[in-house]
């Protein structure tokens, strides 16, 4: 997989939402071979709905056809068996803590 900086917070949205999913997958395995359960389909936080839509496939005009579709990464983000993301609203999204001002 091909990381790169973008402009739009979508695409970077949806980078992050991958390369999270391939951590996953990677405990997914690991767990698996130590003989117990992991839950699918992992469900993956993320407070962008742009990012949601393009999980769905639902995104037919937009900004993001510079990402290619038949590339793995994006069948494995798209495939419901394996991962829905789930909206999280930005004021509860605890990985922003260290990137964000948020309220006490």
């Amino acid at each position: 997989m091909w990381l790169h900086a973008d402009v739009s917070s979508a695409a970077a949205e949806i980078f992050a939402a991958s390369v999270a999913l391939n951590e996953f997958l990677h405990l997914a395995y690991v767990t698996d071979e130590m003989g117990f359960d992991f839950p699918q389909p992992i469900l993956l936080q993320v407070d962008n709905s742009t990012a949601i839509h393009f999980s769905k496939g639902s995104t037919r005009r937009s900004k993001l056809r510079h990402i290619d579709a038949r590339q793995e990464w994006v069948c494995a983000l798209r495939d419901e068996n394996i991962v829905k993301l789930v909206k999280v609203d930005t004021k509860e999204n605890q990985a922003d803590l260290n990137s964000k001002f948020l309220d006490v």
